[in-house]
């Protein structure tokens, strides 16, 4: 098992059109994220629980849970995941669809309930420990920023709780090229 947490600072939580996803929090940015981390050529990864903290405007925050092995329906195109998500934050709170829940929950209580569920967490970002270098251990998580990344206080929160910070490498990737990136490197380790 394998997690991508997505911190979604600007996204909206309420209702957005899905003509302009810019303009929604950049809610394009998420949706390639959400069809980077779970998507292959023709299929569906099997092995992926992704949470997208939305932190925008509206009803917020509003956390997704997709659990890849459970989702019936989910295209990968922009417009159709931007669809789901824009249910998604109707709801506000249970199932949206098989594979997908939301949540009423920030960003920090979505960490400290997977820390205390014995879940081992990592921080992609540029200045860590080279991905290639470091040992993981059990099913890891992966926290991703969005177009603006984390905030200096969520990076001294994390900090403090001992979360380890790797990298990709020095060049600054876009949200959905660091999962679809990290995706490889886990991908190499577990198949060669």
């Amino acid at each position: 098992m394998r997690g991508v947490i997505l911190k979604a600072r600007q996204a909206w939580s309420k209702p957005f059109k899905l003509n302009d996803l810019p303009k929604a929090g950049r809610m394009d940015v998420v949706a390639r994220s959400i069809i980077a981390s779970l998507f292959v050529s023709y299929a569906m990864r099997q092995d992926v629980e992704l949470y997208v903290v939305l932190e925008g405007p509206g009803k917020g925050p509003l956390t997704l849970f997709f659990k890849s092995w459970e989702l019936k329906g989910l295209y990968p195109s922009e417009r159709a995941v931007a669809g789901v998500i824009n249910k998604a934050v109707q709801i506000t709170q249970g199932k949206v669809m098989p594979g997908l829940q939301v949540f009423r929950k920030s960003f920090n209580a979505l960490i400290k309930e997977l820390l205390d569920q014995g879940k081992n967490i990592y921080y992609l970002v540029e200045r860590g420990k080279d991905i290639r270098k470091v040992k993981l251990k059990g099913d890891a998580y992966f926290i991703v920023g969005d177009h603006k990344g984390l905030d200096k206080k969520t990076e001294k929160w994390l900090a403090k709780l001992g979360i380890k910070e790797i990298s990709l490498g020095k060049v600054s990737y876009l949200a959905s090229q660091a999962i679809t990136i990290l995706h490889y490197e886990l991908d190499r380790r577990e198949y060669g």
